[in-house]
């Protein structure tokens, strides 16, 4: 079983990790100076990107550094670093992302927003 083959097998016994889906399009990575190479899995169903390499971290893990990253960061209303993560998906749009909730004010916010904007719009409880 060549690569490509061996990585589009475990995929599918994975899925995708915002949809869950299990058809993904491959592109082949060249290694890069210093880096090794790699393959870019894109999502065939929401469109989500992600590397894919022998070192590529399980979902546990990443699902862990987000959350380390957003207490690290802070609650955008009242600063208090007690937050909790949990995984959302919207089912009319199929859309999939991370929601933090301050357990100090009761603060809830998209995670994406977060990383890409210096307020993220706070979620109405």
């Amino acid at each position: 079983m060549d690569r490509l083959s061996e990585i589009q097998q475990k995929l599918r016994q994975v899925g995708c990790p915002r949809c869950y889906h299990t058809e993904f399009h491959l592109t082949f990575q060249p290694a890069q100076e210093g880096e090794p190479a790699a393959y870019l899995a894109r999502c065939g169903n929401c469109g989500y990107s992600f590397e894919v390499t022998d070192t590529a971290p399980a979902w546990d893990s990443l699902e862990e550094k987000t959350l380390k990253h957003i207490r690290r960061e802070g609650c955008p209303r009242c600063g208090s670093h007690r937050l909790a993560l949990n995984f959302r998906c919207e089912l009319k749009s199929r859309e999939c992302f991370h929601v933090a909730s301050c357990e100090n004010c009761g603060a809830s916010f998209v995670v994406e927003h977060y990383a890409k904007e210096d307020r993220p719009p706070l979620l109405d409880r």
